[in-house]
């Protein structure tokens, strides 16, 4: 315990009244007790979360870095560089020791999303040119994964995101951490001095945000793209500190909001018919309360 209290004043507890500084300090410990040797992290300590999603490690790369861990951080991104696969994606979770995934689960295409969009906020707080350029490899792989999945709508095709279930339709929850990853890559791109790189990843995030305009932004930034799934909290990706938001997202807030809040305050994933549910989770809950 005094090992992590030191590590906790090497670093930034962040809050603005005591209650918060606590719950900050709770969740920075806990991601400390997560994160393993290998830069692996837990996405919790049971039997059936122990193990490292991209998605997840990708939010603990954010908290590390803006708070001050950076060479934490960095442990992480070089974990997921050394798991990314040789066409630029990630399997959808992998064990601790990143020998290979645990199971067949479907991978997600909204990791190529994340991860480069994690390296951006280290970036943003490390600024260490050298770790970049190793980093730059696994970035410039993910993103052009994204480049060629983009059809002629500039919309990335159906598949699992966080929700970790088959789609029919392209999903909010995919097209907008895309956007994030490739509006991250093109910068991170741009600041090493790749810039064919930077300027078709530009390019191809024009691509992405113009299919969010004219399929999702007409139904209200619904689930999917077809309009036929409800609402999903993933629009909140959408806004900071994913996204710079488009002019017609906050009446889109304010109406999710309303269909996904539980009686406590928490807020649901999303309200598709087909898939009920009852519970809040504490992403949902923590990514829509950033929006707003």
């Amino acid at each position: 315990m005094a090992a992590s209290r030191a590590w906790l004043v090497r670093g930034r507890v962040p809050g603005r009244t005591t209650e918060q500084r606590a719950a900050a300090a709770r969740a920075l410990l806990s991601i400390r007790a997560l994160l393993q040797p290998s830069g692996a992290v837990a996405a919790a300590w049971v039997d059936a979360w122990k193990y490292s999603w991209p998605r997840d490690s990708s939010a603990v790369v954010t908290a590390l870095a803006a708070t001050g861990h950076t060479d934490d951080a960095y442990r992480i991104l070089a974990y997921n560089a050394r798991t990314q696969r040789s066409d630029g994606t990630w399997d959808a979770r992998t064990k601790l020791d990143g020998s290979g995934p645990p199971d067949d689960r479907e991978w997600q295409l909204d990791a190529n999303g994340w991860v480069p969009w994690s390296v951006w906020q280290w970036y943003q707080a490390a600024g260490d040119d050298r770790q970049l350029a190793a980093l730059y490899p696994m970035v410039r792989k993910a993103t052009r994964y994204v480049v060629n999945a983009l059809d002629d709508e500039g919309l990335p095709p159906p598949g699992p995101d966080y929700w970790e279930m088959p789609s029919t339709a392209t999903t909010i929850g995919t097209a907008a951490p895309l956007l994030s990853g490739l509006r991250a890559s093109a910068d991170l791109a741009r600041r090493s001095g790749h810039t064919a790189d930077a300027d078709a990843w530009q390019a191809a995030g024009d691509r992405l945000a113009d299919g969010i305009r004219r399929h999702f932004a007409p139904l209200g930034y619904p689930r999917t793209a077809d309009g036929r799934h409800g609402r999903d909290s993933a629009i909140a990706f959408l806004a900071p500190p994913f996204n710079q938001p488009p002019p017609d997202l906050a009446a889109a807030l304010d109406s999710t909001h309303a269909a996904l809040a539980r009686p406590g305050g928490g807020i649901s994933p999303g309200d598709d018919a087909a898939q009920h549910w009852p519970n809040a989770w504490t992403p949902s809950t923590a990514t829509l309360a950033l929006a707003f």
